[in-house]
């Protein structure tokens, strides 16, 4: 018999590809369970579903940066709780360098994070969780369907009490622009390719190259950008290329980028008239300005 929740959760979390560089994610989670009934008749109690399956992923792989094993092109060093990535270019050059606690990594024995890669690993370490009579699990991972523009997105909270505040975690995000109370496509569309795999980055996050970590300058280059700081979790550190990062005046909180994004949109188009933006945070949740 099979047990089925769909939408159980959503993860937000980043991952490595050599082409796209650092990518920011946001994936629904629906899962199937098959197995025997049990003393309840039940093959699982809904409840426990939704717990037990949803902590797991909360402390695995949402708001993670899920790390590549087997590419070539990626580095995962481990040391006292710390963990230090890089993504080489074809030239042998590092395009990414990401530093942090080690729980705000997850690597896993694939050579790329496609979907199918990241189901197989969590539904292994689900099967682990469930109880006898579950002869199977089945995660399986899907993006928000919608008619629309979106971006993908990466950034670090360094303010915030929880796992926001890791460095480098992201979002998939669609994105709404009302112009005088109608959708307007163009500008939708606009910050679609802007933002298409970026690294939203505080200005005051920005710091020199000789303010980094000895492992960090070592690393360094006049192509990258840096980002430093010491938040509740611990020290995160990030290196990305100019092209990947745009530079907000404020925390990059989904309030911040929607009230950016508004104006900007002022300072391209003043003679627009009344700009409303619906900025999202993954699935189903944002900022209206």
């Amino acid at each position: 018999m099979v047990l089925f929740v769909c939408n159980l959760t959503t993860i937000d979390f980043s991952w490595l590809d050599p082409l796209r560089g650092l990518v920011g994610e946001s994936l629904i989670v629906d899962v199937s369970l098959t197995g025997e009934l049990d003393e309840q008749s039940m093959v699982m109690d809904f409840s426990l579903v939704k717990k037990e399956i949803k902590k797991y992923l909360d402390a695995s792989v949402d708001h993670a940066l899920v790390l590549p094993l087997r590419n070539p092109r990626v580095t995962c060093t481990c040391c006292a709780e710390r963990v230090d990535v890089m993504l080489f270019s074809d030239a042998g050059k590092v395009d990414c360098f990401v530093s942090g606690p080690a729980a705000s990594f997850l690597p896993i024995d694939a050579a790329s994070i496609e979907t199918t890669e990241l189901e197989k690993w969590l539904n292994k370490k689900i099967k682990e969780i469930l109880p006898a009579n579950i002869d199977d699990a089945a995660i399986t991972l899907r993006h928000e369907e919608h008619a629309g523009y979106y971006y993908h997105y990466a950034h670090g909270l360094k303010k915030h009490a929880g796992n926001c505040q890791r460095i480098a975690h992201g979002h998939r995000s669609t994105i709404q622009i009302f112009i005088n109370d109608k959708r307007d496509a163009y500008w939708e569309k606009y910050w679609a390719e802007r933002w298409k795999n970026s690294y939203l980055m505080s200005e005051n996050d920005v710091v020199a190259a000789s303010q980094l970590s000895a492992k960090a300058q070592a690393v360094y280059h006049d192509k990258l950008l840096a980002s430093a700081y010491t938040s509740s979790q611990g020290y995160f550190e990030i290196l990305l290329s100019h092209e990947q990062v745009e530079i907000l005046p404020d925390d990059t909180t989904v309030e911040r980028i929607g009230c950016f994004i508004k104006q900007e949109i002022g300072r391209l188009n003043p003679q627009l008239g009344h700009v409303t933006v619906h900025a999202f945070e993954g699935v189903g949740k944002g900022a209206r300005i």
